[in-house]
């Protein structure tokens, strides 16, 4: 591909600063793929199994965008950027397509106090799918899909808003923090998939729709001193909504968690330090078909570092992980890893020795829910093994 970006500016500062920007951006993109097939004496290659796309995008944008200080501890910034976008696209047939658009953007930063601060943003930017999702013959997405679109444009436009609240206290070495984020994505396109094997087929629908995201979590934490530790507790809570073609009906697919994950860093003497956090999280998810019920699961993860220094030129570390998923039906829903290391210098030489998989886990398995599917993937782990590495400097 090619790409070409042109900026043109001009900006007035004080306490009420203006900007105006002009821009050109273009961009060729091409892409070509083959697949072949062996009918058992030689092998072949038809139109069927290839693609040829050429997409051509060009956009000009003009731009205001001003920041006023409303007071010293409170500024705004609005920026409201116009974009004329051109689209031509060389599939079996050529397809061309014009484009107005206004993306603004507004955000508030507000300090209001010594320990609290407060940020707001919000956005409105619109895009289109991607030259990929414009392939119409099969093409390997990666060593394990198959993949076939039909071709038709995706046009969304995407809404965020971001709001975050901070607290720090340098006397009592207590802090916390509130954050909220959320996006409106809305697209003319509803897709289905079909599945055969490794062949994924996509076709889509002219159906207006609308994903929404919700992401909110809060952390609250504390420095203590004779423990020379830093200690915090956070909770969150995720929710997606969305619509989904399920045997050629919209379907409404839902899904939420919520999750609490405590974090421990310490400094238990000068030659000892450790780091542990835990996640437990209860992920619910809900289909809009009286037929299908979707169980909740239950994830349980454990991190563990431990770094212990027994001489200035000597690094002794060992790192644990442990998961529980309740969802998992096949091999063991609890897993367990670990990696020791030893890590010795002299002079410009340095001696590394690492033991991977300490609890020699064979498997390691995953399973969840996403887009109204159920995902299980179980990964071949190398076994437990040790291996010496020399790291040294010629200079």
């Amino acid at each position: 591909g090619l790409e070409t970006r042109n900026r043109l500016s001009w900006s007035r500062s004080g306490r009420l600063s203006m900007s105006y920007a002009a821009e050109f951006n273009a961009y060729i993109q091409k892409l070509s793929s083959s697949m072949e097939a062996y009918d058992g004496t030689a092998d072949f290659s038809e139109e069927s199994l290839q693609n040829n796309l050429h997409r051509d995008y060009a956009e000009a944008v003009l731009s205001a965008s001003t920041q006023y200080n409303i007071t010293p501890t409170m500024n705004m910034m609005l920026s409201l950027p116009v974009r004329y976008v051109l689209l031509r696209e060389h599939l079996q047939d050529i397809n061309s397509g014009s484009f107005v658009y206004l993306d603004p953007s507004f955000s508030i930063n507000w300090q209001i106090t010594p320990r609290w601060s407060s940020n707001f943003l919000y956005g409105l930017n619109h895009n289109f799918g991607g030259i990929k999702n414009s392939y119409t013959n099969p093409i390997m997405v990666n060593y394990r899909m198959l993949i076939q679109n039909d071709g038709k444009l995706d046009k969304m436009s995407n809404h965020n808003i971001t709001w975050m609240l901070g607290y720090k206290n340098p006397f009592t070495t207590l802090f916390g923090s509130l954050n909220l984020f959320y996006t409106n994505i809305r697209s003319n396109l509803l897709y289905s998939y079909n599945y055969q094997d490794i062949f994924t087929s996509r076709q889509s629908v002219e159906k207006p729709n609308t994903k929404q995201n919700l992401f909110s979590s809060a952390r609250i934490g504390k420095d203590i001193d004779f423990l020379t530790s830093t200690i915090s507790v956070g909770v969150s809570y995720v929710e997606s909504r969305m619509e989904q073609l399920i045997q050629q009906q919209a379907v409404k697919y839902k899904t939420s968690s919520v999750s609490l994950s405590p974090r421990v860093n310490s400094r238990i003497t000068d030659y000892v330090s450790l780091q542990y956090s835990s996640s437990y999280s209860w992920v619910n998810s809900q289909i809009d078909m009286g037929t299908i019920d979707l169980p909740n699961i239950q994830i349980w993860s454990q991190k563990l570092d431990l770094n212990i220094f027994p001489t200035s030129k000597t690094v002794i570390t060992f790192s644990g992980d442990y998961f529980r998923n309740s969802s998992v039906q096949e091999g063991s829903r609890t897993m367990w890893f670990g990696d020791l290391g030893l890590k010795y210098k002299l002079k410009k030489i340095e001696f590394i020795l690492n033991w991977s998989n300490v609890f020699n886990t064979k498997t390691y398995v995953v399973s969840s829910y996403a887009d109204a599917g159920h995902y299980f993937y179980s990964y071949q782990l190398r076994p437990s093994e040790v291996l010496l590495r020399v790291r040294f400097s010629i200079i």
